[in-house]
């Protein structure tokens, strides 16, 4: 760990924005905001509880220029058949995990991407899988075998279902939300609908087997001559309302500005954030035990406003890249007593 004179006390308050909407919860976020070349072993976005796993050289997918959206490049797969993996940190969100994996009865999940075949490619078929970490594939969301168009897909389990008409050769903001129920889960897709959480008709509709993940995977194949398909912007999300205090941390960058998100709070309440950088506890505190080690840090109780959120926005020095923040945050009743949210440790990027 880098040697701090001055840790996290730089932290400056920059003044509070409006209220964040207090329905959805980004799980997890990737914009591939590196440099060109292997894609192997990067670490960025949040959410996430490993590096990009693509092969033993690194570059079974690249990082390439330029991005398919307005931020960062973009990834695209370089050898057939061969996936890039990465697992995600379930911890902040227990009320939609079932066995530390998402997919619990009565939940909704939310994916969208960016996604492309590349004009050199002649893929076959090309997307972004959720995967149980050594389980296999449990959901195929882009390019299925068989049509060049988007759908979704379940091999060698499943016909796959596609919206027709449709071309991987354009770029597309794909869209499929997951309702997780007893049985038969539901999974809904839009191409490019123009809002990460739709409310339109869904362009497909269709059920697969009961599954949870905890994984995705980037994938392509082709008839020979050249394999590229191209991802950008995943962002993971979930409607949390109703699940209890909910804490994550956004762009926590070095030089930055992070946000640090509260939701499902008690409205007219308080809400205190509080953080160490010497370890993850656990410590008693009057709300049951907190997972920092002292000295623990504390900031000034924040009001919650009628939406049962906040969004807190704060400064991150400079030069402390890679230092892991122990963090936790409790609500403050009005009555008294308190609620501990869901504790995290991110790493600054």
């Amino acid at each position: 760990m880098k040697n701090l004179t001055l840790p996290l006390t730089l932290l400056v308050l920059v003044g509070l924005t409006a209220p964040m909407s207090a329905q959805y919860s980004t799980l997890a976020a990737e914009t591939f905001e590196y440099t060109a070349g292997p894609l192997g072993d990067h670490a960025g976005g949040t959410g996430w509880s490993s590096d990009w796993w693509s092969g033993v050289t690194l570059d079974d997918a690249v990082v390439a220029s330029p991005g398919l959206d307005m931020v960062g490049n973009k990834a695209t797969t370089n050898l057939e058949h061969v996936g890039s993996y990465r697992t995600l940190d379930t911890s902040a969100f227990p009320g939609l995990t079932v066995n530390d994996k998402y997919g619990k009865d009565n939940t909704t999940i939310w994916i969208a991407f960016d996604c492309v075949r590349e004009s050199i490619s002649d893929d076959f078929y090309g997307g972004l899988s959720l995967f149980e970490q050594w389980g296999g594939e449990r959901l195929f969301i882009g390019s299925p075998y068989g049509q060049d168009w988007w759908g979704v897909d379940l091999s060698f389990v499943l016909t796959p279902t596609w919206v027709p008409n449709t071309d991987c050769g354009l770029q597309a903001r794909l869209v499929v939300r997951i309702d997780f129920l007893p049985g038969d889960d539901r999974v809904r897709m839009w191409v490019s609908p123009g809002d990460d959480h739709p409310v339109t008709v869904a362009d497909l509709d269709t059920v697969f087997p009961d599954f949870t993940f905890n994984e995705i995977r980037l994938q392509s194949g082709s008839g020979g001559a050249a394999t590229a398909f191209s991802f950008d912007g995943i962002m993971i999300s979930a409607d949390t309302t109703g699940l209890g205090p909910s804490y994550q941390i956004n762009n926590l960058v070095a030089g930055q500005t992070a946000s640090l998100e509260v939701q499902n709070m008690t409205p007219g309440s308080n809400v205190i954030f509080a953080y160490s950088v010497s370890g993850p506890g656990p410590t008693p505190t009057p709300f049951g035990p907190v997972a920092m080690s002292m000295p623990i840090n504390q900031m000034p109780p924040m009001a919650i406003g009628g939406s049962g959120a906040l969004a807190l926005p704060v400064n991150v020095p400079a030069g402390i890249a890679g230092v892991t923040i122990y963090t936790q945050a409790a609500e403050l009743f009005a009555g008294g007593g308190g609620l501990l949210t869901n504790a995290l440790a991110p790493t600054v990027q």
